[in-house]
């Protein structure tokens, strides 16, 4: 008897554990979200300053002088080419944020999956100990 009620605290403490355990990663995966969301939005932003400054400028030469025109077209390929680069470099952070996003949830259903099965088991052990001592 004594040994089913401690099989039994055994599997509920496992199960509180693992709950804890899931309730962290979640939490952790939900502050890594925020922090790569951030760090995102952050690197767009200084990025579109940048081209903001760079544009503003060319405009300003190209008021001034009709000799600088030749110039400013090739900048503004220049920085087309990097608001491409930029946009592909944004696109490829995203789906590695969605990557590791999809790595993390299936974490958790891993996680969950064993809680659940810890839950069982502990629940098998509270019938089984009360068959026992009905017996």
């Amino acid at each position: 008897m004594a040994r089913t009620v401690q099989i039994f605290q055994s599997a509920m403490i496992e199960t509180e554990r693992l709950r804890a355990e899931q309730l962290e990663l979640e939490k952790r995966q939900e502050q890594r979200r925020k922090a790569d969301m951030s760090k995102l939005a952050d690197g767009f932003e200084g990025a579109v300053g940048e081209i903001i400054e760079i544009v503003s400028g060319a405009s300003i030469e190209l008021e001034a002088s009709a000799e600088s025109l030749s110039r400013t077209a090739e900048q503004a390929k220049t920085l087309t080419n990097k608001v491409a680069a930029a946009s592909a470099e944004a696109s490829t952070n995203v789906h590695s944020v969605a990557a590791a996003s999809e790595e993390m949830s299936s974490s958790v259903n891993e996680i969950s999956s064993r809680v659940q099965d810890s839950a069982r088991i502990a629940e098998e052990a509270v019938k089984q100990a009360q068959r026992t001592m009905r017996a």
